[in-house]
């Protein structure tokens, strides 16, 4: 009797174990190749250069400076914190607004 009850519990926890295990596996196919974190194809910092693969265009800024990437401009400012390079578009759903409405603006303090 001990010897059946035994193994009943050691095959209800198998099957949980397999359960478990069987979740992980479909929850792990289903996240894989998901984007987290910063998407690169909206800008990414490579050394001192920032690239914009989607628009297109890449500009260097002197060694040391950080960049701030967001949606519609890229700020630059060395460690200091002395100075502030903007560069925004007007019309950030324009492919081509680089070309045409681009400003940039450099403050120093």
């Amino acid at each position: 009797m001990k010897a059946l009850k035994l193994i009943k519990e050691i095959v209800f926890i198998l099957f949980v174990v397999f359960a478990v295990v069987s979740c992980a596996v479909n929850y792990l196919q289903m996240i894989d190749g998901i984007v987290y974190g910063e998407d690169p194809r909206q800008g990414f910092v490579e050394g001192n250069t920032f690239y914009h693969p989607d628009l297109k265009f890449r500009f260097s800024s002197p060694a040391g400076w950080k960049f701030e990437n967001l949606p519609a401009q890229v700020n630059m400012a060395p460690p200091d914190g002395k100075a502030l390079l903007e560069s925004k578009g007007i019309e950030p759903n324009n492919h081509d607004f680089l070309m045409n409405k681009a400003c940039c603006r450099i403050n120093s303090k």
